[in-house]
């Protein structure tokens, strides 16, 4: 299996689906509710099933997860797709949501891409040769901060209800420095690149996370639960430097 030759897949297929969104004109009439109450776009499915098609074509042997058709399965080595990571942003045109594409293979994953067609920008990572931006190999913050000079970033708080942990969102909204809100892909491609310093999220599906988790990780930071273990589907995760990581985890066993 050559995982050279998808990881230059997934640079040109996100590149290809991040054109389409770009010239994608939205209407009132190609907008639905799934049954989350999320919204989910003709340009959510339009991007999924080009990009079925392309993988398909290209390596017919793999499984696919996708958000808005499921699927991935039966074991195989796999794709995984969040055609659109952000999708009300994308419907009101604020130019921060994302496409991320993983490829794993036994629940490791190999490589990630997210694009963010707004900004024109990709991070890419493969798993043992780091990551990369605009042809420069990218690192997450490497100095020792505290908590009150980071800069994090949140879900809004309504976020945490469900979880019970209002007050882990309460108080690291008093001791940080700075939340810039919550961008989805975006933000994870920040910490990996150095600008943000960390992010506490909550309730993610595998499609929000498999490739971040890539890219935060092959760029030297961290990506676990708040016990430090792997990161899990519908729970509260942390992405962040060392230094800041270290101190999220401490701080989740203060309000244990």
């Amino acid at each position: 299996m050559n995982i050279d030759d998808r990881m230059a897949f997934a640079v040109s297929i996100a590149g290809k689906l991040a054109q389409y969104q770009l010239s994608f004109q939205l209407d009132s009439m190609n907008l639905e509710r799934k049954s989350d109450d999320s919204p989910v776009t003709v340009a959510d499915k339009e991007s999924e099933r080009m990009f079925r098609q392309a993988v398909k074509e290209a390596f017919p042997e793999d499984d696919i997860l996708g958000e808005e058709e499921g699927g991935g399965e039966g074991g195989k080595p796999r794709w995984v797709i969040d055609p659109i990571d952000g999708t009300r942003k994308f419907m009101r045109n604020l130019p921060f949501w994302g496409i991320c594409i993983a490829f794993e293979v036994e629940s490791e994953v190999e490589l990630g891409v997210v694009a963010v067609p707004g900004s024109g920008k990709m991070w890419t990572a493969q798993k043992g040769k780091g990551a990369w931006c605009a042809g420069q190999r990218i690192t997450v913050d490497q100095s020792e901060l505290s908590l009150d000079r980071a800069i994090l970033t949140m879900p809004p708080r309504k976020c945490f209800t469900a979880e019970k942990s209002e007050a882990y969102f309460d108080n690291l909204q008093e001791r940080i420095e700075h939340d810039p809100g919550f961008l989805d892909a975006y933000s994870y491609s920040m910490i990996a690149d150095g600008r943000v310093h960390g992010l506490l999220s909550c309730a993610d599906r595998w499609w929000d996370i498999a490739a971040p988790v890539c890219i935060v990780k092959e760029a030297g930071g961290c990506f676990t639960d708040l016990k430090n273990g792997p990161p899990a589907e519908g729970k509260l995760n942390l992405a962040a430097c060392p230094s800041i990581h270290e101190k999220l985890l401490d701080w989740a066993k203060y309000l244990a």
